[in-house]
């Protein structure tokens, strides 16, 4: 898919640490908002239904201000306000380079602590993308490397799966770390050992 000149500036810039550029606060937020919606929008209505996004129903319905079933580019770019920062990391990060992740799924996941949680929240998004051998969002037993009693551990709802959130929830702790290794344009790779090496023994 052809990426937005802009957007692929702003990649550019960010990949050898160009952060200077005096553009006005909300620049990159807005392209993420414009960039979901146009990756998103299969039937070209310029909005997002509920079938054409990853996001969970709780998560759409805080984007869908207006209740209309639809998500618009002024909506997306609401949900996205105040976010530049989680952006700039994304873009620091190899997972804007291979589109392993999906930024603004990530970002406006369902989890009350995405803004104060967001490198553990995309950490966890990865770990996810990763490993789902069939999927579903989620991680089955087998999928997760991880042992029985620690998966069991995890899997707080008691479902068989592990979700975003419940990984992000045994990781969140070390925020401040993923933080770091994000900034630091650490390799995806080396990230999910850590979450997995985490989901462990936390």
């Amino acid at each position: 898919m052809r990426i937005n000149p802009k957007l692929a500036n702003l990649q550019y810039l960010y990949a050898n640490g160009d952060t200077t550029s005096a553009l006005p606060e909300g620049t990159y937020s807005n392209l993420a908002a414009a960039k979901f919606v146009k990756d998103n929008d299969k039937n070209k209505d310029k909005s997002l239904s509920i079938d054409e996004v990853t996001l969970s129903q709780e998560a759409f319905d805080k984007l869908d201000a207006d209740k209309n079933g639809k998500i618009d580019l002024a909506e997306m770019k609401a949900g996205l306000k105040g976010q530049d920062a989680a952006i700039q990391a994304y873009y620091n990060s190899k997972a804007s380079k291979t589109g392993s992740l999906d930024l603004a799924s990530t970002l406006l996941g369902s989890s009350t602590d995405q803004t104060k949680y967001t490198y553990t929240t995309q950490a966890a998004a990865s770990f996810i993308d990763s490993k789902d051998k069939d999927k579903d969002g989620s991680l089955s037993l087998s999928e997760s490397g991880l042992s029985s009693t620690v998966f069991n551990k995890r899997d707080t709802d008691k479902d068989g799966k592990l979700s975003q959130s419940e990984i992000q929830t045994a990781i969140k702790a070390k925020e401040q770390a993923y933080g770091t290794y994000y900034n630091n344009n650490v390799s995806t790779k080396t990230i999910n050992s850590l979450t997995s090496g985490l989901l462990k023994t936390i």
